[in-house]
């Protein structure tokens, strides 16, 4: 009546052994990732990220390192490494990268061997960028202009252990277009939100952001014969041109909400604060009028773009203005 159970046994034993020589899954957790010693600095970024939120994801984590350095041990599993990069940057897998990838498209592929490696390519710097957060979404992560969602933790990270993918995007040019002249847009934005703006953009496989701003705002500002032409500093809740909020204060804003403001009037710190210029400028004489508050919210405003969208992740994006 109990013979059954011998075969049943003996079946779930071949199955253990069979899963123990060739699983279907590889855990990512904990697994060093390299990349070339002279890779690109978006290659070694793309690598950095994946370890950053692996150890967001596992609690585990990663050694990055470049390929010719043996494993420093922090990672706990050291039969699998993640190799990140381009064809060029690791000749010796040049192979497994297609030549219609493209600039922007990526591979990700399983190469088993001792360890086995998990290639996350392209042909292109940008492509590993994209292969990289690619990578991230298969794993649980959703990249939104509003932040990153993130899957409750967990011990383990894994993927298909045949897993071949290659992508190439299918739009050559994609993008958003944030049109300024509102209250809830970056009319009001810091240097932060400009960071955040271009990171998340990147992480969501866009290459292009074309900001839309009228005449009178400060990015259609330029000196000539020693004044500022056109432009002026960005609108805040007390000079903005229309609409419901007009010549209000911070502190008049209904039922208290005015106390979750830190400044007198609600808009962009360049335009908020108004700061006076230097007496002197630091560096020196410049081509850009700094003479009073309004010059220096426009320069503010300027370089608050600027350095906005220069972050790491936004390496690959193209940045435009139009006006109108």
């Amino acid at each position: 009546m109990h013979k059954p159970l011998l075969p049943f046994a003996l079946l779930l034993a071949l199955a253990w052994d069979a899963q123990a020589v060739n699983p279907a899954t590889l855990d990512l957790a904990g697994a060093t990732i390299r990349h070339a010693r002279h890779a690109a600095d978006l290659e070694r970024f793309a690598a950095r990220e994946i370890a950053r939120y692996f150890l967001l994801l596992s609690a585990t984590a990663s050694a990055v390192q470049p390929m010719d350095e043996p494993d420093t041990g922090t990672g706990r599993d050291a039969t699998l490494e993640v190799m990140v990069g381009t064809a060029g940057s690791l000749p010796a897998f040049a192979s497994q990268v297609p030549d219609t990838l493209g600039a922007e498209g990526y591979v990700l592929r399983v190469v088993p061997g001792k360890p086995a490696r998990l290639l996350v390519a392209g042909r292109e710097p940008a492509g590993v960028q994209r292969g990289a957060y690619a990578l991230l979404e298969r794993l649980g992560l959703g990249f939104y202009l509003g932040g990153d969602a993130l899957p409750e933790p967990r011990p383990s990270l894994l993927i298909p252990a045949d897993l071949n993918e290659a992508r190439t995007p299918v739009f050559r040019i994609r993008g958003s277009l944030p049109w300024y002249n509102f209250l809830n847009s970056p009319t009001t934005w810091d240097l932060e939100d400009f960071q955040v703006f271009f990171d998340q953009m990147a992480k969501m496989g866009n290459n292009f952001v074309g900001f839309h701003s009228y005449d009178s705002e400060p990015f259609a500002a330029y000196p000539y014969e020693g004044s500022w032409r056109m432009g002026a500093p960005a609108a805040t809740s007390l000079d903005y041109g229309w609409g419901t909020v007009r010549g209000l204060k911070s502190d008049a804003f209904g039922f208290g909400t005015g106390r979750c403001f830190p400044y007198e009037v609600f808009g962009s710190r360049s335009a908020a604060l108004r700061i006076e210029p230097p007496a002197e400028d630091p560096v020196g004489p410049s081509l850009f009028p700094r003479r009073t508050p309004t010059d220096e919210a426009i320069l503010r405003a300027q370089a608050g773009l600027a350095q906005g969208s220069n972050t790491p992740a936004a390496a690959a994006c193209m940045c435009a203005s139009a006006s109108s």
